[in-house]
């Protein structure tokens, strides 16, 4: 009855994708997925009706899809201030200390709802009625940065609204969903009330798909060894919680039919209690539907039963296509249920290393293009944590749950076998993450690079299934030249780039010469609070700063690995302020900090990283140059002597294939002053202009003796400091100088090609 109904899948991916951004490549990858099969069985069996159903469903979806894209733009005009409607979603709290939530109006458009920590955040399914202002989301700004604004739109959301501080009023509704919600809100308090925290974090993620608990430093340990995935509620956790509790009915000497009708009244339930992600989502539907047609004694294929799910799914919100979760969760069961003749194992050791294998090796397409980097580890130590995980520390967790309400006792043996386990195996964790070695940082693959790592990870499964080793040697190589491909590539790149991002009110600037002969970081950005630079204003080390959020994603994704020189202009925490961070995220080789008479309170504590980092540090003064091939960097600024921390900033002269650049720091006026009078014929071609375009810099006699052609500056959006100020913008203006600006322009990246005086700009607006 059902025959490739993959087919079907691969037909209504490619019509949304038309649908949704006209003619593109994947949308014809996916049509020629799922046609070929259909052809390829219409030259065996002539059956038409194949080729008929795949194009029906081909036209179904296009409709659908272009009929729910076009419906789904927003009827605010962003002048509305008052709002009723529904909570959707539960309450979370963000790295800057505020309630976010999923709201639902009453014509059915749903926003992102902020609202200030000291205010009570309302339940979920609680009706509200509030006041605040709509904004629309932020696009990235960065290269390779994480686009909120896309991020937003494709689930749905096309406003953010930010409350009026108390004025919000809600009404508790009776809806059932908010019980259970409620309920689930209840264990997840009772486990996080235990004394282990960090074990109490990673049961409430494998009971209740909620990792919000776990500390973002475990999280990116999971994610740098590759086994995030296993702290996800995911189909094997799914089948093994289902499996168990049918066994547990048919002990207690219910029927199978019974005992499969009670755990399709459950099923629907835990999907809730687990936070609904796709993976549980589409896991507990397949348990449903396999106990449903185990009821009705009907045979289906396992591929086909998951394909009639997806695309049940799929006309449900047609926005699932585009999360990552979901993608990830269907293609690795699918790929799974596709290996089965790969998967006959008797050994269980031997099949839980092919299992492991098969998923890490298909999901290293998607992996690369949304992380950019693959660990050496991941597989070995999927190995090890997935019977852990599955075998040990979820039954452990959910006899916690259970007991923890029934016989509180043993509830608590099982809570402290988890959590000593856990911290023995974390110590391990922590000593393999520690490790550099193992991490390859490919970069962001272009759509062709994704394209063949898909088609050669086939034909290798292809080959191992018929155990044709010369096919599988030759896929194997295959394989390894596109890795090669995307991993080699940037050291044949005969141009340099010079990109000045935007950190918000700060300076990050990063120099990638030809051939990656060297890549040097210009100060990090680092988030200021409030108050005056010299008068103790309150500085932080955000979580969520401009090092994790900015630079770390546009180094990776231009597949650097390494810093060879970070250049620390001087003290301010605008420019140091994410040092400790990026030093744990990548090697670097050198430092540099300026000579001066004393050191600022802010960069102590970025030396002290530096020094427990063991990275060489070089105290910059006038004089001081190196080259690499035919690029020259030479010092000429600070002396050693200065007494304002910004007028000692490193200031130098980068020639680039040609081009000249003067990087000025924080220089202020008596800096530039010293500057010009010590240099006799100083010019650029390009100025880094100083201080963020304060008019105590970049002036008049500055400007005339260096001549820059072009501008840059680094200044954040609507920044209490007013800058760039008016006064420099217009000299700028009226001496001819091109202009860029982070809080106009976003990132700015500069390429340049050898004796091309014709500079290719980019702009990220």
């Amino acid at each position: 009855m059902f025959q490739r109904t993959y087919s079907f899948v691969f037909s209504a991916v490619s019509a949304l994708l038309f649908s949704f951004s006209g003619i593109n490549l994947w949308g014809i990858v996916f049509a020629l997925l799922g046609l070929i099969p259909i052809i390829l069985s219409f030259k065996v069996k002539k059956d038409a009706l194949k080729i008929g159903s795949y194009i029906i469903f081909f036209l179904f979806f296009y409709g659908y899809g272009t009929i729910f894209f076009q419906n789904d733009q927003s009827s605010l005009t962003g002048k509305e201030t008052t709002f009723i409607g529904s909570v959707i979603s539960e309450p979370t709290l963000t790295s800057n200390m505020q309630w976010s939530y999923e709201f639902k109006l009453d014509n059915k458009e749903r926003l992102q709802v902020f609202t200030s920590y000291d205010v009570p955040a309302p339940a979920f399914k609680d009706r509200c009625l509030f006041e605040g202002e709509l904004q629309r989301p932020s696009p990235n700004r960065n290269p390779f940065g994480f686009d909120y604004a896309d991020y937003l739109y494709k689930n749905g959301i096309q406003w953010l609204v930010r409350l009026h501080k108390d004025h919000i009023t809600c009404e508790n509704s009776n809806n059932k969903l908010k019980g259970i919600y409620e309920l689930r809100n209840k264990g997840i308090e009772a486990l996080m009330s235990k004394n282990i925290p960090e074990a109490s974090a990673i049961m409430t993620a494998l009971v209740y798909g909620d990792r919000s608990f776990i500390s973002e430093k475990r999280i990116n340990t999971y994610r740098q060894l590759g086994t995030l995935h296993l702290l996800a509620v995911s189909g094997l956790h799914v089948g093994m919680v289902t499996f168990a509790m049918y066994f547990i009915l048919i002990r207690f000497g219910m029927t199978r039919e019974r005992a499969s009708i009670i755990l399709m009244s459950v099923l629907p339930f835990y999907i809730v209690l687990a936070g609904g992600a796709p993976s549980v989502v589409r896991a507990s539907l397949m348990c449903f539907f396999l106990l449903f047609i185990s009821l009705l004694k009907w045979r289906m294929k396992a591929v086909d039963l998951l394909a009639i799910i997806c695309l049940s799914l799929l006309i449900y919100n047609p926005y699932f296509l585009f999360h990552l979760g979901f993608q990830l969760s269907f293609l690795t069961s699918f790929s799974l249920l596709l290996s089965s003749k790969l998967l006959k194992e008797q050994n269980r050791i031997i099949l839980v290393l092919k299992v492991t294998f098969v998923a890490q090796l298909i999901s290293m397409p998607l992996t690369l293009y949304h992380f950019y980097e693959i660990s050496l580890l991941t597989l070995p130590v999927n190995l090890l944590f997935i019977p852990f995980i599955s075998l040990w520390i979820l039954p452990l967790s959910f006899i916690t749950v259970i007991f923890q309400i029934v016989f509180p006792p043993l509830a608590m043996v099982s809570y402290f076998l988890a959590s000593k386990s856990l911290q023995t195996v974390h110590y391990f964790i922590d000593i393999f993450s520690s490790w550099k070695w193992d991490m390859i940082v490919f970069g962001k693959p272009g759509d062709i690079i994704v394209l063949g790592l898909i088609l050669s990870v086939v034909m290798l499964f292809t080959a191992l299934e018929e155990k044709n080793k010369k096919y599988i040697f030759l896929t194997c190589v295959l394989l390894i030249c596109i890795l090669a491909i995307q991993l080699f590539s940037p050291y044949f790149r005969t141009y340099a780039t010079v990109t000045m991002l935007d950190v918000g009110q700060g300076d990050a600037i990063v120099i990638e010469l030809p051939r990656r002969e060297g890549v040097y970081l210009v100060d990090t950005g680092g988030v200021v609070l409030w108050g005056l630079w010299g008068g103790g204003g309150d500085i932080t080390e955000n979580s969520n700063g401009p090092g994790k959020r900015v630079i770390e994603p546009f180094l990776k994704g231009n597949g650097i690995k390494k810093i060879d020189k970070l250049i620390l202009t001087h003290g301010h925490w605008d420019h140091i302020g994410e040092v400790c961070y990026l030093l744990t995220a990548f090697p670097v080789k050198q430092v540099l900090y300026p000579l001066s008479l004393d050191i600022p309170n802010s960069a102590k504590k970025v030396l002290q990283c530096i020094y427990e980092e063991q990275v060489p540090v070089h105290w910059a003064k006038k004089g001081d140059y190196w080259r690499v091939t035919a690029q020259g960097f030479y010092i000429i600024h600070p002396e050693g002597n200065e007494r304002g921390e910004n007028d000692r900033s490193i200031t130098f002269i980068a020639e680039i294939e040609g081009v000249t650049f003067l990087f000025t720091g924080d220089v202020e006026e008596a800096g530039e002053h010293k500057i010009i009078q010590g240099i006799e014929n100083i010019s650029a071609d390009i100025l880094k202009v100083g201080h963020h375009g304060s008019r105590t810099s970049t002036s008049e006699r500055f400007i005339q003796k260096v001549s820059p052609r072009v501008a840059l500056i680094s200044a954040g959006r609507n920044n209490r400091y007013g800058h760039p100020h008016q006064e420099v913008t217009d000299r700028l203006s009226d001496h001819g100088i091109l202009t860029f600006r982070t809080d106009k322009h976003g990132a700015v990246t500069i390429k340049i090609k050898k004796g091309n005086l014709n500079l290719e700009v980019t702009v990220t607006e």
